[in-house]
């Protein structure tokens, strides 16, 4: 698969993201990397941090990728479907059945440290990988891949990826480790699928194409509500 300028230009963002990350926790370690990045706090980027990182959920990225993609065709639909479904499937059975004592920053430093956090946010799943992070990468790489046709096009799903990982470690949520493998399982997820699905037709794709953007349509918005629902609302008050 020969990659288009956009994405080629996403994966270097990406790639060189991922690198910073991973020099930090070489130099810090993964605890204290967390403390380094999590210590600059300003109120001016409190609210503005919480909206970023609810763009990383599955419902709102959801939202914004089929938004782009719904004048494209039902396989490029579908893939980009595919891609954010497998990655977070595979993301919450990996903390779930893989890293079930991998705790949030909040636990580890309890009493320790100050870790600046937002009381009332989401804790109930673990903390590794971060599910926002692999999201992220996910639909920067639909978006790079898909939706855009000009280089200057992708910087914008590529500070969204950034943006949406650092804004984990910022909002108390994830280690740096964390996000970093995010974005990796993100990424490589979307590039095992476009591969296995290249040249692929879509089991009943005849019968069923009129009405796939249709029910995708249906899916997305219903799991955008269920995202707005879940939104911290009552920390802007």
């Amino acid at each position: 698969m020969q990659f288009k300028e956009p994405l080629k230009f996403y994966i270097w963002i990406l790639f060189l993201a991922c690198l910073s990350f991973a020099v930090l926790i070489s130099l810090d370690g993964y605890e204290r990397s967390f403390i380094r990045l999590n210590s600059f706090r300003s109120k001016g980027f409190d609210k503005p941090m919480q909206i970023i990182s609810w763009l990383g959920n599955g419902g709102t990225a959801g939202l914004i990728c089929w938004l782009f993609l719904r004048k494209k065709s039902v396989e490029i639909q579908w893939t980009g479907f595919l891609i954010l479904s497998v990655s977070g499937i595979v993301t919450q059975l990996l903390k779930i059945f893989i890293f079930p004592d991998w705790h949030r920053p909040i636990f580890i430093f309890e009493g320790q440290e100050s870790v600046h956090y937002f009381p009332g946010q989401d804790f109930k799943f673990n903390s590794f990988p971060s599910g926002h992070s692999t999201t992220a990468a996910a639909m920067g790489f639909i978006l790079a891949r898909f939706a855009v046709s000009k280089v200057y096009w992708a910087i914008g799903p590529a500070l969204l990826t950034l943006l949406i990982g650092y804004s984990r470690v910022y909002n108390g949520l994830h280690f740096p480790g964390d996000v970093l493998a995010g974005w990796i399982l993100g990424f490589s997820t979307s590039l095992a699928l476009v591969y296995w699905l290249k040249g692929k037709s879509i089991p009943y794709a005849s019968r069923f194409s009129p009405y796939f953007p249709k029910i995708l349509a249906v899916i997305v918005v219903i799991l955008f509500i269920f995202d707005l629902v879940r939104f911290p609302w009552h920390l802007w008050v």
